[in-house]
């Protein structure tokens, strides 16, 4: 069966969230939490709200924590395969990268470096190119008429800030595909992917993850996708002496929409949150997939204790590879948590917010709030600690 796939596919179905904690607001968010979510998103759980009254705010960070990592783990994926629409775009035209800004993206081919086989993305916070949000390189290099490796490198910046905050590395394996211009494969004749990828922040390693993906033979248009994978926070979070990590995906009923510049991703990805003492977590290895449904998922996360499962219904579209809207509604979290989540206000100005609240019954636990490239904060409504997020990571 040949498939495709993006470099970036599995960039982001290995990615993560980076789970540690850290005090203080993000001063370069710039965000405000509108005061309500709007006509039916707040939930009520069965789990009485007397009970829920005497968790601690340590309780509360954690069940934070874990949401922002399962929904981080999902999202980052989605945004990592959705930055190779943009050159999608330029191939269907038939055009070669014009190294110019257009609304907010810059393209190279090759990379700035001028290596062979390679891509350079970059993506902007405004429309004139002037505030970089993510440096996105990718090199490729075939194995066979079918087979490609990539490596992908990305860097991420926090607005107004001109050096990086977080890097990210990813090594994919792309099977059974057919790819076209810049090493991309083309999505009708569907793909099979495996990686995995590192993270840091400051130098401090925030992530190890382990993905696979599978699209499933479809059309330009439309098509099926499953996936999954494992990853976790190596440096955890010192205060807890503990670090978190998450096991799970789309593992059937995925779908992958496209028209124009736009491309809609709609799937109820399914897992496992973990704790565990720092350093204990690691990531286990079984056998590829390589279609849809995925019955044996290939990897898991081994040492850690499970908090409990989730269930995140998710609608996310992207236009040239930039988060137009997203809606994540009466998600299913441990300890009868829900989580909903939102876009408010137009996303093309990327200043606009992404607001969510993670409740139990009628009782608030944390909200979340962030910009459209996933830079924001994590706030405890008991205490109002602040935790960063950067990339959709939950980062120290």
């Amino acid at each position: 069966m040949a498939r495709s796939r993006i470099a970036s596919t599995i960039a982001l179905a290995a990615l993560g969230s980076a789970l540690a904690a850290c005090g203080g607001g993000y001063a370069g968010s710039g965000t405000s939490l509108p005061s309500t979510l709007g006509d039916g998103e707040l939930t009520v759980s069965d789990t009485a709200d007397a009970l829920i009254a005497h968790r601690t705010g340590t309780q509360s960070a954690r069940a934070g924590i874990a949401a922002a990592s399962a929904l981080g783990a999902r999202m980052r994926q989605l945004s990592l395969i959705a930055s190779d629409d943009a050159w999608r775009g330029v191939t269907a035209a038939a055009k070669t990268p014009s190294q110019q800004c257009r609304d907010g993206i810059e393209l190279f081919a090759p990379d700035r470096n001028g290596d062979p086989d390679s891509t350079e993305a970059l993506f902007f916070y405004n429309a004139a190119c002037t505030q970089l949000a993510i440096d996105d390189v990718r090199l490729y290099a075939p194995v066979n008429a079918s087979t490609e490796t990539v490596n992908r490198t990305d860097s991420f910046y926090l607005p107004q800030s001109s050096s990086a905050i977080a890097g990210a590395t990813t090594n994919t394996t792309i099977s059974d595909a057919t790819f076209g211009n810049y090493g991309l494969p083309i999505a009708a004749d569907g793909f099979a992917a495996i990686g995995s990828t590192t993270a840091s922040i400051a130098k401090t390693p925030v992530l190890s993850a382990s993905a696979e993906f599978v699209m499933m033979p479809g059309s330009q248009a439309s098509n099926a996708f499953c996936e999954d994978s494992a990853g976790y926070d190596p440096a955890g979070i010192a205060s807890l002496d503990e670090t978190f990590g998450w096991q799970g995906g789309v593992l059937s009923a995925g779908t992958r929409t496209s028209a124009a510049n736009a491309t809609t991703w709609s799937a109820t990805p399914a897992g496992t949150a973990y704790s565990a003492p720092i350093g204990a977590l690691s990531i286990g290895t079984g056998a590829q997939n390589l279609s849809c449904p995925i019955s044996t998922p290939d990897f898991s996360l081994d040492g850690g204790t499970a908090i409990g499962t989730y269930s995140m219904p998710i609608s996310v579209e992207f236009d040239r590879g930039i988060l137009w809207s997203l809606s994540v509604r009466n998600a299913r979290l441990p300890n009868g948590d829900t989580l909903n989540l939102r876009t408010v206000g137009h996303q093309r100005a990327r200043h606009d917010y992404i607001v969510g609240r993670l409740t139990n019954g009628q009782t608030p636990i944390a909200t979340l709030s962030l910009n459209g490239f996933g830079n924001g904060e994590l706030t405890v409504t008991s205490t109002g600690a602040q935790y960063k997020i950067v990339d959709w990571m939950v980062v120290q």
